[in-house]
């Protein structure tokens, strides 16, 4: 009997980790994709890339603080690559170029990717 306790209470936490893990990751995702639209739609305003990098950079250090939990839970080939997509639209958008837009449509791209692969549906499982 004392092993299926043992059991139960390692699922529960599994289970547990897994709920936190979901909830943690879609709201990271979609905070961080509010702060990118808004820079975008910044950006894409006449004069508005001094508003624009200061939303990317705020982008920026949403995700560097959620950084290290996203690490646990996600590829970390992901986690580093939405950094540095954030980081390089930052740049060129202070640079007024044109690669900016690309960049966080990229990011956002990126972003839904890993809100979709985090979710359980029957072709993630299998």
């Amino acid at each position: 009997m004392k092993r299926i306790w043992s059991a139960l209470v390692c699922f529960l936490l599994a289970l547990s980790l897994c709920v936190f893990e979901i909830i943690y990751t879609t709201r990271s995702a979609d905070e961080l994709g509010a702060v990118i639209n808004s820079a975008r739609a910044a950006y894409g305003d006449d004069g508005g890339s001094e508003r624009a990098v200061e939303l990317l950079n705020s982008a920026a250090r949403l995700w560097s603080d959620r950084e290290g939990v996203m690490n646990m839970f996600l590829y970390h080939d992901k986690v580093d690559e939405l950094g540095a997509l954030i980081k390089r639209a930052e740049s060129l958008a202070r640079q007024n170029s044109d690669g900016a837009d690309a960049e966080m449509t990229e990011a956002l791209e990126t972003l839904e990717m890993i809100k979709k692969a985090e979710l359980p549906s029957l072709e993630n499982i299998l």
